[in-house]
């Protein structure tokens, strides 16, 4: 193996889908984790002339004080950067080089926050030359933990939802396979209740049979509503939201809400992949992806299961 083909596994590993994870739940423990391993390194290795503060209760202060400083930054800087620049942390766009790079850059607001906090527990001048060296050492002592946490937690992630997705597809597969070799028998065939998609103004209606309705996605104040037309997919647009979708097409268990953007028709599911940030659903003739919420997986199994009545 030389050297091009090891960079070259690297850029795609790096190219990869990483979980983003906005809740705050996820924030305020990411913090915490920040800050406490601010807190122990502190405490343990005592750097930056900490001993010479006077004793091992003014060193345990000093600790918590970059502890809270650093946990903070961190809660500050996930709720301004999302609303800054929200195209980068779409989670389509979101790979394993965006995750660390993000991460280094909380490193360096971190290290900012506590180098001022610094001067001010010290008495000392701000300096940029030592700001820089700060942050060369924040930088360095992140390095390996972050990058390490980051690609185990890739890797683990990817092998979970490709194993579980696999498994999955080779249920739907085996189901559509048999459904196409049963032949036709002649029962009566069964109307479908017409749906009727209604939105804020009056002149958007659109009226379509369960089986023509591919998925509907949301659109800003609009959704954008996917459906057969004529053989091919066409979509119309509707100013209302996916809550009222969702309460509109609850009747038909077919509709399943797989993602907070996204309402599909579990029948019009022809395939199913896995990678790092979850499900992907395909549809026939749409070339989109449908994503699965990490927090729908098992409701999406079990609904596609039972609706296509595929067996465990």
């Amino acid at each position: 193996m030389n050297i091009f083909t090891v960079m070259s596994a690297g850029v795609n590993l790096f190219q990869q889908k990483f979980p983003y994870n906005n809740s705050w739940k996820n924030r305020l423990l990411v913090a915490a984790g920040f800050g406490l391993f601010v807190f122990l390194f502190l405490w343990g290795f005592r750097p930056f002339d900490m001993n010479s503060l006077g004793g091992e209760k003014q060193v345990l202060i000093v600790s918590v004080m970059y502890a809270v400083t650093t946990f903070a930054c961190i809660v500050i800087t996930n709720l301004v950067a999302p609303l800054l620049f929200p195209r980068f942390f779409e989670e389509s766009r979101w790979t394993t080089a965006r995750q660390v790079l993000y991460m280094f850059c909380i490193v360096l607001v971190v290290g900012v926050a506590n180098y001022l906090l610094g001067m001010f527990i010290f008495n000392a001048d701000v300096s940029l030359v030592n700001v820089l060296w700060f942050e060369g050492y924040a930088i360095g002592t992140a390095f390996l933990p972050i990058t390490v946490y980051t690609l185990f937690k890739q890797n683990r992630l990817l092998r979970h939802f490709e194993q579980e997705a696999k498994t999955l597809e080779e249920k739907l597969q085996q189901k559509i396979a048999e459904e196409q070799i049963v032949q036709p028998v002649a029962m009566p065939v069964q109307e479908e209740t017409l749906i009727t998609l209604t939105g804020d103004y009056q002149q958007d209606k659109l009226v379509l049979l369960p089986s023509q309705l591919y998925y509907v996605a949301a659109a800003s104040n609009y959704v954008k509503v996917y459906f057969d037309q004529h053989g091919k997919t066409g979509y119309a647009i509707i100013r209302t939201t996916m809550k009222k979708m969702e309460e509109t097409l609850a009747v038909w268990p077919v509709f399943f809400r797989c993602h907070r953007a996204y309402i599909v028709n579990l029948d019009k599911v022809q395939h199913v992949e896995g990678n790092a940030q979850g499900y992907k659903l395909q549809l026939p003739g749409v070339e989109e992806l449908i994503p699965v919420s990490r927090n729908q997986n098992t409701e999406f199994s079990d609904r596609l299961l039972a609706v296509r009545d595929i067996k465990v």
